[in-house]
């Protein structure tokens, strides 16, 4: 059936639930890598510092949550500021 706007989703997976491979995989990964911790840091230590680094870092994308940049653009108007006494510091 092809997509209708302002139909609902009303069957499948609710949001942010992972499939049961993703997370049948994730547990075999999981698994392997608590098994071959010490394989895993004898490895590490026989590289060169920069390959050690680059090693942690892909094997960190398993672990961590990948960040992204946002930016965005703040908008303001000019603002008229008088102090009490009656000062005028500026106009829009």
């Amino acid at each position: 059936m092809k997509f209708q706007k302002g139909i609902t989703k009303t069957s499948g997976r609710k949001k942010g639930t992972p499939n049961k491979s993703t997370k049948q995989i994730r547990s075999i990964f999981e698994e392997l890598l608590n098994n071959n911790v010490a394989k895993i840091q004898s490895d590490l230590d026989e590289m060169k510092p920069v390959e050690r680094m680059n090693a942690i870092f892909k094997l960190s994308e398993f672990v961590l949550p990948k960040l992204t940049s946002i930016s965005g653009e703040l908008k303001t108007s000019p603002m008229k500021i008088i102090i009490q006494d009656g000062t005028d510091l500026g106009a829009p």
